[in-house]
């Protein structure tokens, strides 16, 4: 029994390892060739592995976009926690999930617009995804602005329809910046400042 236990653990290891070497692999092709260009072969052959290999793991290249910006974005929410909880002035915490949503964004664009280009084909699926982690990062903000409630900093709101607004507010930012061209895409403090100014003035106790 334990031996089994054991051996089923080293292969979901192995696994979660594999796969992790292919996402990283297809952002390295996407970034290169972009979306239309990326096919399975391309990512097989950076990835060092056979096409029938890669099939083994993800079943066409929309899998592979839509898994990799899910591997992000749980990336993203675990950074955003430990900025969050690591941050020395509480009144930061806000402006520390911000920034990280804005950075992961800018730095992870051409996995935003692949998906935009080529929506994935699990409709039902992808949309449970996409709203499960929103979830997360609503109860993180909640959190936070609930801290600063029971502080005094803030007074009394409703937390959690604020922190979507907050986190509606962020996905809105992030869709002008992907429209503006990266050379003249606004600084990312004065959209973190603009974020926080609005929704600060109206939480202020």
């Amino acid at each position: 029994m334990e031996n089994s236990l054991r051996a089923r653990t080293k292969s979901d290891v192995v696994v979660e390892f594999r796969e992790a070497e292919i996402i990283d692999a297809v952002r390295r092709v996407i970034a290169r060739s972009g979306f239309r260009n990326t096919s399975m072969e391309k990512v097989a052959e950076e990835a060092g592995i056979s096409k029938g290999t890669l099939y083994l793991y993800f079943k066409n290249k929309e899998d592979l976009v839509r898994k990799a910006t899910e591997r992000g974005h749980a990336e993203m929410a675990r950074s955003i926690e430990k900025l969050a909880q690591a941050t020395i002035d509480p009144d930061d915490a806000i402006a520390t999930y911000i920034r990280a949503m804005l950075v992961f964004c800018d730095q992870n664009e051409i996995l935003f617009r692949a998906m935009d280009a080529r929506p994935d084909s699990d409709g039902e699926k992808s949309a449970t995804s996409v709203n499960r982690r929103i979830d997360h990062y609503v109860t993180i903000l909640e959190r936070i602005i609930d801290d600063r409630i029971q502080a005094g900093t803030y007074r009394k709101v409703h937390s959690r329809r604020v922190a979507r607004m907050i986190v509606e507010a962020v996905r809105g930012v992030v869709i002008e910046r992907l429209r503006e061209p990266v050379g003249q895409r606004g600084d990312v403090e004065n959209d973190v400042e603009m974020i926080v100014s609005v929704f600060g003035r109206g939480m202020s106790a």
